[in-house]
């Protein structure tokens, strides 16, 4: 069972990762990621 919730988990954060990217255009834009780095 406590490698399907690391697995789970593991998916959860892949996909907001993703959405996150997509939603600001960071993907394939060095601009905007040098930008969200510097927020962080």
């Amino acid at each position: 069972m406590d490698i399907l919730v690391i697995v789970m988990g593991v998916i959860a954060v892949v996909v907001g990762v993703a959405g996150f990217l997509s939603e600001h255009g960071g993907i394939g834009k060095k601009e905007d990621n040098t930008a969200d780095k510097a927020e962080q």
